[in-house]
């Protein structure tokens, strides 16, 4: 597929450094590593005039940026094949003639003789909605990637938009949120290594994973101990594990002694600790040993115990804990054969007990139809619903809305805000609060990233959660008013809205400032 690239670079930048100063950085110093993810791995979709609809060809590569602010970023888009236009400001307020530009250069491309197939621009600036109208009527895909709020407009005038979570974490290969709270090193940013740079890596790297090992109570499973790895040292993946191609390959190339892969189980085996273990193990053994049929009973009994007790529906993440620390053998035994918690759960005979995935989650529960009310988080006032969708903001109930922005205070630290680490913060402290079922990992981090691209700063120091809220609450009406084309919100409007959030606070999570939580203090 012939393609055609505009990079409306300040617009893009800046909406990305809302959400993380590591993810604009990843964006700004390595365009080689999203163009090449861009040309080989986001979907090209089908084309009719014999192309490899699998790969992208970007044929023209166009990146307009302020020299006056960015000019440190042009070398790595020079050297990734980009012609840089500079867009210097114009006006005493900082504007500059970036648009234009791309408008101009996107109307040639349009007419040039190669007959490009593809239109991709990086802006979410909704004044290039004609121009993308334009090229769909003379049947061009157009893709656009929106660092911030798409307009209705704008996202209905391209084919195709790159959703900011792709882009962050599969395009600039920044570590996902994860439920788990880890103490290694800071990611570092992918670059170009020299041999001593790649091997010092390495040897960082061995170390790393060789502490693991042996400090973990049992073997380490092979997908975990990748996750840590790549997250520690930034996208490795990206890179497939240094050129050594998978995981399984790289951790055979570092050569650790005394550690060896249970294939069979995928499992990371420490040799100096199973053979004490099994040089310590009595020939006789009066203690019976549990078949399989008596490990199935004592899961199933613990796990009605626990949801009997617990007010609400029980998540999977929590209940695998609960069992691994009871039943050691269920792990080790790869849940049983099924491979996975979900699989083995879902083989029982829990008698009244359900299971389900929470609407608008990742979560699975276990729950008691009887005692439990599965939350929809669904909202019930329309004007609200439609205020959230404006925003761009997930459906939330009141309460959930209100416990998020709570936590989020609650946890604040002065220091430079990402958006990976506050929302798994945010949610590990929800979970552990065991308030509502329906907050997810992926939930907090949709509304926390909505509401930044709505005008939200996160890092602004509030005093109280109530200022933080009042101020979130303004830029989710200013929103709303924006998509509507109303030129202000109404006083019905406000107050409604305001009732609604106030509701929502009598149930909601309340916690005093600093309250973070520490990996000793977590069970999930």
């Amino acid at each position: 597929m012939k393609t055609a690239l505009f990079v409306d670079f300040d617009n893009a930048y800046l909406g990305l450094e809302r959400l993380s100063f590591e993810v604009a950085a990843r964006f700004g110093q390595n365009p080689r590593q999203w163009l090449r993810w861009l040309s080989e791995e986001f979907p090209c979709g089908c084309v009719e005039n014999g192309e490899d609809p699998t790969h992208r060809r970007v044929l023209i590569r166009r990146c307009y940026l302020n020299p006056v602010t960015f000019s440190r970023f042009r070398r790595p888009f020079l050297e990734a094949g980009f012609d840089v236009v500079d867009c210097p400001p114009m006006t005493a307020a900082g504007k500059t003639s970036t648009d234009v530009h791309m408008v101009l250069d996107m109307v040639d491309a349009l007419q040039h003789p190669t007959g490009f197939d593809e239109f991709v621009v990086f802006s979410a600036d909704a004044d290039f909605s004609p121009v993308l109208r334009r090229l769909r009527t003379n049947n061009r895909k157009t893709v656009v990637f929106a660092a911030g709020n798409m307009s209705q407009a704008y996202r209905a005038s391209a084919d195709v938009h790159i959703d900011v979570d792709t882009f962050i974490y599969d395009g600039l290969g920044h570590p996902r949120p994860s439920s788990e709270i880890s103490n290694s090193a800071e990611p570092v940013l992918l670059q170009v290594r020299t041999q001593s740079d790649t091997e010092a890596l390495r040897g960082k790297i061995a170390a790393f994973i060789v502490q693991i090992v042996q400090t973990a109570s049992e073997p380490v499973p092979m997908a975990k101990l990748a996750a840590e790895v790549n997250r520690s040292f930034g996208n490795l993946a990206a890179s497939k594990w240094l050129d050594a191609g998978t995981f399984s390959d790289f951790f055979v190339s570092l050569n650790l002694g005394g550690i060896e892969i249970d294939r069979a189980n995928q499992l990371v085996i420490d040799l100096a600790r199973r053979n004490r273990q099994e040089d310590n193990m009595p020939i006789f053994n009066d203690d019976p040993v549990p078949n399989d049929e008596d490990i199935i009973s004592g899961a199933i009994a613990t796990i009605q115990e626990e949801v009997s007790r617990s007010a609400i529906p029980v998540k999977y993440v929590r209940m695998a804990s609960i069992l691994d620390k009871k039943f050691a053998s269920l792990r080790l035994s790869n849940w049983q054969g099924h491979r996975t918690f979900s699989g083995f759960v879902g083989n029982l005979n829990l008698g009244e007990l359900r299971l389900t995935l929470l609407p608008d989650s990742a979560d699975r529960v276990i729950y008691d139809p009887k005692r439990h009310v599965i939350d929809q988080g669904i909202i019930t006032n329309p004007l609200v619903a439609s205020i959230f969708h404006a925003a761009k903001l997930p459906q939330v109930t009141a309460s959930d809305f209100c416990s998020i922005l709570n936590v989020f205070w609650a946890c604040y630290e002065n220091q430079p805000f990402d958006i990976s680490v506050s929302s798994n913060k945010t949610y590990l402290m929800c979970a552990k609060m065991e308030r509502s079922a329906a907050i997810s990992l992926s939930i907090v981090t949709s509304l926390l990233q909505g509401l930044i691209f709505d005008g939200f700063d996160p890092r602004r120091n509030y005093d109280t959660p109530d200022e933080l809220k009042i101020d979130v609450c303004g830029f989710v009406l200013a929103s709303w008013a924006q998509e509507n084309l109303v030129p202000f919100v109404d006083n019905d409007t406000r107050i409604q809205f305001k009732d609604w959030v106030t509701n929502g606070e009598q149930d909601a999570i309340h916690l005093d400032r600093g309250a973070a939580i520490s990996p000793e203090s977590s069970t999930f």
